[in-house]
């Protein structure tokens, strides 16, 4: 299990803190039917939690259509022209095509993309210590966020790093 993280669901009433970094796991089948509200969600939730690092988990999301992936790109877009960064993880090999395809690539690079692996939680830690690598100083993180990143002392390592990552003391 990986206890280190709490999901809270975005319905009316709940409440999430500004945060540079929002994690927000997909599931299910995302089709036209639900691209109006997948749109809306992660608009409010950008404009709510004004992240710099915004982490879609889509290795639950069995399919997405096109209008789904246009609503994902029309956002991916505005979020990066405002200076924040979309990372993708879990994803299945094909996406890669996806995103070529649609010409944004300058939006969603390919270190910005972490590929499903057998083990449910490797792509996200991997994208996570990526994300906390550009934190830089005095972030604005929620409590279970600083929990997670912790610094490193030395020049030689990367700043931050997932706590599973760092050697017994």
């Amino acid at each position: 299990t990986n206890d280190r993280f709490e999901e809270k669901p975005y319905e009316a009433g709940s409440s999430h803190e500004a945060c540079d970094v929002v994690a927000i796991g997909l599931g299910g089948d995302l089709y036209y039917g639900s691209a109006r509200e997948f749109r809306l969600r992660l608009q409010s939730i950008i404009a709510l939690q004004k992240p710099r690092f915004l982490i879609l988990r889509v290795r639950r999301a069995y399919a997405m259509d096109f209008s789904c992936w246009s609503a994902l790109f029309d956002i991916a877009e505005v979020f990066h022209a405002q200076g924040g960064k979309l990372y993708l993880c879990g994803v299945r090999p094909d996406v890669d095509e996806v995103i070529d395809q649609a010409r944004m690539r300058d939006v969603i690079p390919n270190d910005h993309i972490f590929t499903q692996d057998k083990a449910i939680f490797q792509a996200f830690h991997a994208c996570l210590a990526a994300t906390g690598n550009q934190l830089g100083e005095g972030p604005s993180l929620s409590n279970r966020w600083r929990e997670y990143f912790r610094p490193i002392e030395t020049e030689a390592r990367p700043r931050f790093v997932p706590l599973d990552e760092s050697p017994d003391p």
